[in-house]
Formats: C-alpha cells, sequence, structure tokens
C-alpha cells in the first residue's frame, strides 16, 4: 500500500466527522506489514451466539466436529493441517459464515484498511486452547502470499487480565512486534506473513479459549479451491456413523486361556476386581483398531470443566461416543465378553456405552464411579498410545472409599478415599474392573504434548438391563433440559427404583427409540435458533460487559 492510500485508509478510520469511523484502538506497524485491533465492533448476538455453538459440535453442512490436528509419530497418521498450530480445530464452512452479520462487518473493516481491496474467506475454524498448551509459532510460511490477511476474533466473555491468552506478533528479527490480550469481541487483522504465536491461557483458567480464525486472499479463484476443500472435510466429518466398527469381519476369535495374559489382579475391600491383561490383541489388529479409531478425531465433543462441584464427575473433556450396535458386531466386543464372563461366571454381558477418549496433560480429572452400587457392571478399558513411557504418567488409578466411625458414607462432594492400585498404560494393555470401584485417569505430565487414547466400554450383565441403563441416561438427559414429558418423568423414575413391574425388553427398546429421537430434535431445535441469531444484528458487544 503507497503512503497515500495509507494516509487516506488513516483518516477513513480516525477522522470524528466522518460518518464510518470504526471503533480502532491499536496499529502496529513493521515495514509495509500491518496488525490492527478493534473492539466493540460486533453485535453481542452474534458473539454470544458463536460462542454458545462453539459446545455444540459438528452442524450438518456448515461446522465440523473438532479435530484435533496434531501429527502422530507413531505412523505419521497427520488429521488436519492448522495454520494457526491451533491443537484443537473445528472447520467452518466459508459460505455459511459469508451469510452471517460478523461476516459483513469484517467486510467493511477490511475494505477501509485495504484501500477497498476485494477479500474472499478462504479458510474459516473455531480454535481451542487450554492451559498448558504447547503452541508454536506460524505465519512465516505464508510470506510468500504478501496479499493474504488473517482475523482473529475472540468470544470468551470472562478473561481477566492475569488469565494471559495473548496473541503475540513478531517482526522477522524474532524481537516482539506486539501483544494483544484477549477480549470478547476483539477483532485482530494482520498480514498472513506477520510471524505470530496464540499463547494458551494461564494455569488458573480452567476453561478453555475460544477464538474464530479466519484467512482471506484477494484471488477467489485460491478462495473457492479452499473453500470446496473445507466442504469435503464438513461431509467427511459426517460421514463417521457409515465407519462401522473395526475387526467387524466374521473372523472367529480363538479360545485362549486368559490366565495366561492376566498380568495382575486387585481386589477391594468387598471381593470386587480389577484384572489387568496384556497380549490379547496381535500387533496386525491392535495397529487397525488404532487407526480407526484415530479417524474419530473428527467426532469429538468437548465437555468444558465441570464448575458445579460434583465430585462424582469424571471431568474428561474428549470423548467421541461409538455406536453400541456397531460395536457388538466386532471382535474386540467379543473379546470384551469373554473377558467379563471369565473374571464374573456370566455369559450374558452387553455394552451400554462405548467411546474413546483424550486426556492431555492440561486436564483436571475426578475420581468417580460408573454405576450404582446395586448394578453389577464391569467397565473395560484398552489403552491405545504407542510407545508410552513410564515419565509420561497418565496411569488409571483406583480407590476404596472410606466411611464415617457409624459405617455411613461421608456426604457427596466430601467423600474420602484410600489408594487400591494404579495401572500404567501399555500400547494394548486391557482393564477390566467392577464399574462400582472408584477411579480416576490421570493425565499425563507436562513434559508429554501428546494426548492418552483409551477406548472404553460400559457393559451391563444382560442385554435388558444394558438397553434400560441407556434409556435411563437418555432420559437423564432430557431432565436436565427444558423438558416437558410426564410420561418420560415417570419412566425415569420407575427405572430408577426397584419396582417389580419393571417394562418389557420391547417396550424399553420402543422407549429408547423415541427418546433418544427426542433428545436429538430438542439438540436440533437448540442449533436452528442460534444459527437464526446468527443473521441478526442488535447492540454491540460493550454494552453487555
Amino acid at each position: 500500500m503507497n503512503n497515500l492510500a495509507f494516509l487516506c485508509c488513516f483518516l477513513l478510520i480516525f477522522c470524528p466527522s466522518c460518518p464510518t469511523k470504526t471503533r480502532e484502538k491499536q496499529i502496529f506497524k513493521d515495514g509495509e506489514r500491518r496488525v490492527f485491533v478493534l473492539d466493540d465492533i460486533f453485535p453481542s448476538q452474534s458473539i454470544n451466539s458463536f460462542y454458545n455453538l462453539v459446545s455444540f459440535g459438528k452442524v450438518a453442512g456448515k461446522i465440523s466436529s473438532w479435530f484435533y490436528t496434531k501429527s502422530d509419530n507413531y505412523q505419521d497418521f497427520l488429521t488436519l493441517n492448522a495454520t494457526s498450530n491451533s491443537p484443537w480445530m473445528a472447520a467452518i464452512n466459508p459460505e455459511f459464515f459469508m451469510k452471517t452479520a460478523l461476516w459483513n462487518i469484517i467486510q467493511n473493516e477490511i475494505e477501509l484498511i485495504s484501500a477497498g481491496k476485494n477479500y474472499f474467506p478462504y479458510e474459516v475454524a473455531f480454535t481451542m486452547h487450554r492451559r498448558l498448551d504447547f503452541i508454536t509459532e506460524a505465519g512465516k510460511e505464508s510470506a510468500q502470499v504478501a496479499d493474504d490477511l488473517m482475523v482473529r476474533i475472540c468470544l470468551n466473555k470472562d478473561f481477566k487480565k492475569n488469565d494471559y491468552g495473548e496473541t503475540l506478533f513478531y517482526r522477522d528479527s524474532g524481537e516482539i512486534l506486539a501483544a494483544v490480550h484477549p477480549k470478547m469481541g476483539r477483532m485482530m487483522i494482520w498480514n498472513a506473513s506477520v510471524p505470530f504465536i496464540f499463547k494458551p491461557p494461564a494455569m488458573s483458567y480452567l476453561q478453555a479459549q475460544y477464538d474464530i480464525i479466519v484467512r482471506l486472499s484477494t484471488s477467489k479463484e485460491k478462495a473457492d479451491q479452499k473453500i470446496l476443500e473445507t466442504k469435503r472435510q464438513i461431509e467427511n466429518c459426517e460421514k463417521q456413523d457409515t465407519l462401522g466398527f473395526a475387526l467387524s469381519d466374521q473372523v472367529d476369535i480363538p479360545v485362549v486361556d486368559l490366565s495366561k495374559f492376566e498380568k495382575k489382579r486387585f481386589h477391594d475391600s468387598l471381593g470386587r476386581e480389577i484384572a489387568v491383561f496384556d497380549g490379547l490383541l496381535n500387533s496386525k489388529d491392535l495397529d487397525a483398531l488404532w487407526l480407526f479409531l484415530l479417524q474419530y478425531n473428527s467426532a469429538f465433543m468437548y465437555q468444558g470443566f465441570d464448575t458445579s462441584g460434583d465430585e462424582e464427575h469424571d471431568n474428561v473433556s474428549w470423548i467421541a461416543m461409538l455406536k453400541v450396535k456397531d460395536f457388538v458386531t466386532s471382535r474386540l466386543w467379543r473379546l470384551v465378553k469373554q473377558l467379563a464372563a471369565y473374571l464374573s461366571g456370566i455369559n450374558e454381558w452387553y455394552p451400554y456405552d462405548v467411546s474413546m477418549n483424550i486426556i492431555r496433560n492440561s486436564h483436571f480429572t475426578r475420581i468417580h464411579q460408573d454405576c450404582e452400587p446395586s448394578e453389577h457392571e464391569y467397565t473395560f478399558l484398552l489403552y491405545l498410545t504407542p510407545d508410552w513411557e513410564v515419565n509420561n504418567y497418565g496411569e488409571t488409578v483406583f480407590f476404596e472409599e472410606l466411611f464415617n466411625k457409624d459405617g455411613r458414607p461421608f456426604p457427596p462432594g466430601k467423600q474420602q478415599y484410600e489408594w487400591l492400585a494404579s495401572v500404567r498404560p501399555r500400547y494394548g494393555r486391557m482393564v477390566i474392573f467392577r464399574g462400582i470401584i472408584p477411579h480416576s485417569a490421570r493425565p499425563p505430565s507436562p513434559g508429554f504434548n501428546g494426548v492418552r487414547y483409551t477406548f472404553a466400554c460400559k457393559i451391563s450383565s444382560s442385554y435388558r438391563l444394558a438397553i434400560s441403563k441407556a434409556l435411563g441416561e437418555t432420559l437423564e438427559y432430557l431432565d436436565n433440559g427444558d423438558n416437558d414429558d410426564p410420561e418420560a418423568m415417570n419412566l425415569l423414575e420407575k427405572l430408577s427404583t426397584d419396582d417389580k413391574s419393571t417394562p418389557t425388553t420391547e417396550f424399553i427398546e420402543e422407549k429408547l427409540v423415541k427418546y433418544r429421537q427426542k433428545r436429538d430434535d430438542a439438540w436440533d431445535n437448540k442449533i436452528e435458533t442460534i444459527l437464526k441469531q446468527l443473521t441478526a444484528s442488535k447492540s454491540r458487544v460493550n454494552d453487555e460487559l
């Protein structure tokens, strides 16, 4: 940009008499490159709606699920190319983004800053940063596209001065050009060739830091091509339901003496068992299972830090839910069922909760139980991070709950425990234990920047009990929402008691289908409400702060 054009742009932005004046805060310069910081320019409803949308996960045709962006060193499995080096991203369809009030405002500001150049968004994404995330420098690879711009919009409302999370911009010399603190609705615009780092929040900040990142080009051809790639990425994310499950061939699993693979067994004071097995899956099957589950990096749902004070919440942040009906066709399920029968002498086991979990070093997991004292259930774990080392920590720790002097448990939130056993992760190691035993997945060490992958399965002692548990969890979800269905609440109460007139298996199956659909409809309605708000323009952000 020449000096005259820049002067005109500067006057348009700052001239008090100009009716198109923006609320520009700062400009940082490095030669011909600029970093602009703007505040209080977006409608508060738009910022709040995007913030709410972050927690909902994928939206068909518009937003992908969260992707873990880091490559895996074991088989060089690259999950996503993240231009900001953020560990978690959710792709946004630029065509959808261009229909929102946010884009209209961004477009106007960029026209002023660039003296009328026409820019097209070609990559749009949510990013997430957590405390202790290790985020490296980005931007230098964009030096050859001098006209490209980047935008960061901060979404968090509660950031305080000591919560960190700033954006650092660098000169080519390596010295700092600017450090910009996050603030709800704050927008940064900079030349894509400016090196930058998104710093993580402070250790005291328990929740995630959310932003919208936009990359823009003056080339419509480039933007159109990138938009097609993003749309394909979102479409692939939506195909997760068609993947089935790994090892779902008809190959029989051999009958083996499980005692030869049992590494260790522990018992609590009531004789309930924790059994550890190594070597039950050969390396070919284990790698096939691991690679299949890594495909679900695009199906993870994020649960924010639990602030309710409920110490029974496991506080696991990342869970990819898998379909029970697909899992039960796999050889892995047949093996899990054999293990449960080996320990219990019961052969009617059936799963009701199947998932892939991710735990990182910034997470704060809690001691919890997977079932009620009256329920005879097992939880199965399979560790899936290759080459795990002792110094990476990440053990699963089991506890014995202590009781007060009169033999009663301490009240919720004040329970007391003593250590019972610890199991360190090993690639392919399996642990199966009674679900009532208190336990916790410990996060990896601060020196380990990867993730602790675990496949988890909760099983009941019969098919009927399993689908009753699944129905109960679905009804609890509806009970926690804006649900007004007396039948559902009566059914939940009945499932929660020892009522001898328990419904038949067929009745439970029918109600499970009905209320899962009702749950999904409620979810879709919430998303639809948010999407409508994104095109509405009301008060600016500062009117609410």
